[in-house]
């Protein structure tokens, strides 16, 4: 394999990794995944404010959801990718 279809495949495998299970998966993956793959977020480690600022800038960029659902996502965030 080259360099360059190395570079193509790591991002695809990332992307084709499933969420952790949880309340709250089904709600980040309707809402979330509409502009991201999953690997950008499960890559990541926050605190609850964290998520929940990142989440508000979401919105704020045009992310569709309830309130209900985006308390659902900073919850399934911030408990299952927390900062340690």
């Amino acid at each position: 394999m080259t360099r360059f279809n190395t570079l193509l495949v790591i991002p695809l495998l990332a992307a084709a990794q499933p969420l952790p299970p949880g309340r709250g998966r089904d709600t980040v993956a309707r809402v979330c995944t509409r502009c991201h793959a999953a690997a950008v977020f499960t890559s990541q480690q926050h605190t609850r404010e964290e998520w929940s600022d990142i989440i508000e800038e979401m919105q704020n960029a045009g992310a569709k959801g309830s309130k209900a659902d985006f308390r659902q996502i900073v919850d399934y965030l911030a408990r299952t990718f927390p900062k340690r």
